[in-house]
């Protein structure tokens, strides 16, 4: 490709999807020389090397005319290249603090190399984390080929999606050539080797062969939408390309609800974001976090654990004493007073901070004693000198500080004594 024109080889001769609009303004380009060019209206591009986690959610930039491969004119004029995603995509699911991940699409489309193979890459990696997709604004063409391969996709009012089409376009410069004083001559071997040279007419023989090419993508493109969203290929294809907003792209089945970027980030965050150990209550009985962590650390079984639970995730729990003591019984057969006693002590330091919302956290992560002290300790300095937490105003060491024993552990404790 000529330096000096970056577009001109992106876009001449080559099958493309891409926005009709955006097509039209980027051929437009393709013949200025970079040092005449400004750059592209495609957005701001500052963003583009990184995602950002908000309430463990990964949300990457999918912005601008895209491209196979990142290149050195992509900051110029607005690109994100698949590769580039493909690499963000895959920090992402490495990611421990992210749960899930959001693509925040505003593209109208771009080239086909890559494109499929990213596709596939995402519908993939729905697997292992969710995946969800916001055209916000835009979501056309290639970029369309991206969010349908989450496994849900959501558009603003304003916001359009579709264009599943595919474009080609001969950039016949040879009239140009001629007011320039320029007359070219191409060597070949091979007839078909010649048909899409910019500086002659485009053949019949050239025409068809570009064709037919557009038709299987167009097809490839139509297979892989039906695919991703669960729509069959003839409903796919009688959307002729066309451009869809708002709810006009949910009745078409392109889209699954009406929501803004961060409107789905809010319902990404109450559905994915971890659940930490919260409050259980009937309308008759209350049991206490301190009571339920001690619960959980006397027994080694959450008191959220039940058929109820089971059956109903958003059901209200009552635990009785006969149920500890049964929990507590079950969980001495198997073997853990060690584990049980590790907990107890992390309840108490949980506790003690005044935070025993991270009980859960610490056990699930299997932090030692002396390393949960650590982590708690760092959270009250921080609070502290940000004013975050309104805390008494002096606070025993985690170690010196030795709390009452509640009837009901000393209970619990007193069974299984009497049970050796």
């Amino acid at each position: 490709m000529d330096k000096s024109q970056p577009l001109h080889g992106l876009i001449s001769g080559r099958p493309m999807m891409l926005e009709r609009k955006a097509f039209d303004y980027l051929v437009s380009k393709a013949n200025e020389p970079l040092a005449d060019a400004k750059m592209l209206d495609f957005g701001g591009n500052n963003n583009r090397r990184q995602f950002v986690v908000i309430n463990g959610i990964a949300v990457i930039p999918v912005h601008g005319p895209l491209s196979k491969r990142a290149g050195i004119f992509d900051e110029f004029f607005g690109f994100t290249s698949y590769e580039l995603l493909s690499e963000l995509l895959s920090q992402a699911l490495d990611d421990s603090e992210v749960n899930a991940i959001l693509l925040d699409i505003d593209s109208p489309g771009g080239e086909v190399a890559g494109l499929f193979d990213l596709a596939d890459e995402i519908f993939t990696a729905r697997n292992k984390k969710p995946i969800w997709a916001v055209a916000n604004e835009e979501a056309f063409s290639a970029a369309y080929a991206i969010a349908s391969s989450a496994a849900k996709i959501f558009v603003s009012r304003t916001g359009g999606i579709g264009s599943i089409g595919v474009l080609a376009s001969h950039i016949d410069q040879s009239s140009f050539d001629e007011k320039q004083g320029i007359k070219v001559t191409t060597i070949f071997a091979g007839n078909r080797k010649n048909d899409l040279n910019p500086h002659e007419p485009l053949t019949d023989e050239g025409a068809q062969v570009l064709q037919k090419e557009v038709n299987r993508l167009y097809e490839m493109f139509i297979q892989l939408v039906s695919r991703n969203r669960n729509i069959t290929f003839v409903n796919v294809q009688n959307t002729e390309a066309g451009l869809f907003f708002g709810s006009d792209g949910i009745s078409a089945g392109l889209a699954d609800d009406l929501l803004t970027l961060p409107q789905v980030l809010e319902l990404m965050t109450q559905k994915f974001q971890p659940k930490l150990g919260s409050t259980a209550m009937t309308n008759k009985t209350i049991v206490s976090q301190n009571n339920s962590a001690e619960i959980e650390a006397t027994t080694g079984v959450s008191a959220n654990d039940s058929e109820d639970k089971a059956e109903n995730p958003n059901a209200t729990v009552f635990v009785s004493s006969t149920d500890i003591n049964a929990l507590k019984t079950e969980a001495e057969n198997k073997g853990r007073e060690t584990y049980r006693a590790e907990v107890i002590e992390l309840a108490k330091i949980c506790n003690t901070a005044q935070m025993p919302e991270k009980l859960a956290d610490l056990v699930s992560r299997n932090v030692t004693v002396d390393t949960a002290k650590d982590e708690l300790m760092q959270i009250l300095v921080a609070q502290n000198q940000h004013g975050g937490t309104q805390m008494q105003s002096s606070v025993v060491p985690l170690e010196a500080e030795k709390p009452k024993e509640s009837p009901l552990v000393a209970a619990a404790k007193a069974k299984a004594a009497e049970a050796k």
